[in-house]
């Protein structure tokens, strides 16, 4: 077999695989890994107690924290408050993929090649931290109601930092001989700078109906400035010669904003049992996108190129209820329901419109299951220990791969705190993890036949959230 037949071969191959999802990484794995995977789900809201107890806080939320879960929860608050929350973020995704292509008289009549596409340690490692919420609220008597008043910063989500390598295994087969032609190991280095975030500054009003019921809303001003500054590195195979080293510099920023709104209600049916109700409203903002990218090979630059593109987004509403139960005094039961419609999220300009935020991919409304539990101790002079812990299932808006199958979350969190006087303290462990798989199937594209083995993407990741309140 001539070289110039392989080199031909292995340049077709080439060309049908940037088709499939998985040969994309220099630009997919950023926006999926970061933005709509690991992150969105802050929408629903922050802070150590609340995640300490899975999330389940909708019925509860009676802390400094509340308006971020539910406003209604403010109309608890008697006192003033200020509160600080942080959170540190640390993932991993391990990624299993192989695929086969068969060419069919594709390079000379009668001579079958197989080419076939594996990898070694294909791990992605990606890291995130920073102030996650931070609140100042105010309650005050008005016609004998205590009508509480906030302001807020949240961090609705953000674009971690990204480590993705692994290596490829190419090996070439003359299917008539039996014979392997060629096999090759060459590795691949994807790093990306996260930077900037969405977020949320709000200002929330809550105050009670009636007794036990309490209504509240928030108006929040939503600014996404997302971007990421990536190096792409590996080699390219030239089967006559050693590989040849090349590098790719990525960068990429999208911008929106809008106004969003959050409805919520609570009622207290007695001192132990406890409902929660909360709606955020989507929007519709513009946006615009800007990518640009050049590449080297040994030194020199072979291909360069940018755009900006404009348009609008429309982020869809989200809703959840809440019942809570406190069998004791010292303890408490809760469990949340979740929806988010995105299958409704889009970004949509002139003569285009892709799913937003996972870009291209199929997205679907995506519901959780939270459920959690608190027990204080007290310990004299003023001081209490609440001990927490909760579990969560959460259904994904995209799967990595495509196609029609969502993929699911779960997770645990444990949790603790402090509160001396005035002041508490809390902390929360969130450990999540689950898997992605594609379809396995078979393309024949006149002579060329692709097919996915294997598609398998394991995820997992570990959140530290501190959180401290003073009320005055």
């Amino acid at each position: 077999m001539k070289t110039t037949k392989v080199q031909v071969f292995l340049t077709s191959a080439a060309a049908i695989l940037l088709f499939h999802p998985l040969f994309t990484p220099v630009y997919g794995q950023v926006e999926q890994s970061g933005t709509a995977k690991q992150q969105i789900s802050n929408i629903l809201g922050s802070g150590a107690r609340a995640l300490g107890m899975g999330g389940a806080f909708i019925a509860i939320a009676d802390d400094a924290t509340a308006a971020s879960w539910n406003p209604a929860g403010l109309a608890i608050l008697t006192r003033p408050e200020v509160s600080l929350v942080y959170s540190d973020l640390d993932s991993r995704e391990i990624y299993d993929y192989e695929y086969d292509l068969l060419f069919t008289d594709f390079i000379a009549p009668g001579e079958d090649l197989a080419l076939n596409f594996t990898e070694l340690n294909d791990i992605a490692d990606s890291t995130d931290s920073g102030i996650d919420f931070a609140s100042a609220t105010w309650p005050a008597q008005l016609f004998n109601r205590n009508v509480v008043t906030q302001l807020s910063y949240r961090r609705m989500s953000s674009l971690p930092s990204l480590v993705n390598e692994w290596t490829e295994v190419v090996t070439l087969t003359d299917v008539a001989a039996g014979e392997v032609v060629f096999t090759e190991q060459l590795p691949y280095r994807f790093e990306t700078a996260g930077g900037g975030s969405v977020d949320a500054y709000s200002i929330s009003f809550a105050l009670p109906v009636v007794r036990g019921l309490n209504v509240g809303a928030t108006v929040n001003y939503v600014d996404g400035s997302l971007g990421s500054r990536g190096t792409f590195t590996g080699f390219t195979s030239n089967f006559d010669s050693p590989p040849t080293p090349f590098v790719s510099n990525i960068e990429q920023d999208f911008d929106y904003d809008g106004l969003m709104y959050d409805l919520g209600v609570q009622y207290n049916m007695n001192d132990r049992f406890f409902v929660g109700a909360v709606y955020h409203t989507g929007f519709t903002a513009d946006a615009d996108e800007a990518f640009s990218f050049r590449t080297l090979v040994e030194g020199e630059e072979v291909e360069a190129g940018s755009f900006m593109t404009s348009g609008e987004i429309d982020i869809p509403e989200t809703w959840g209820v809440g019942v809570a139960f406190r069998p004791i005094d010292r303890l408490t039961l809760s469990a949340d329901y979740t929806q988010s419609n995105w299958s409704e999220g889009v970004f949509a300009g002139e003569g285009f419109e892709t799913p937003f935020p996972s870009f291209g991919e199929q997205q679907f409304d995506s519901t959780a299951i939270r459920v959690g539990g608190e027990y204080v101790f007290f310990l004299g002079n003023n001081v209490f220990l609440p001990l927490r812990a909760g579990w969560f299932e959460e259904e994904q808006i995209s799967n990595f791969w495509g196609g029609d199958r969502q993929p699911t979350l779960n997770g645990y969190s444990l949790g603790a705190g402090i509160a001396i006087g005035s002041i508490q303290f809390d902390v929360a462990w969130v450990d999540t993890s689950g898997d992605e798989r594609g379809v396995p199937e078979v393309f024949d594209f006149d002579g060329v036949v692709f097919e996915i083995v294997n598609e398998n993407r394991d995820f997992s990741s570990q959140r530290l959230v501190l959180s401290a309140i003073y009320r005055f």
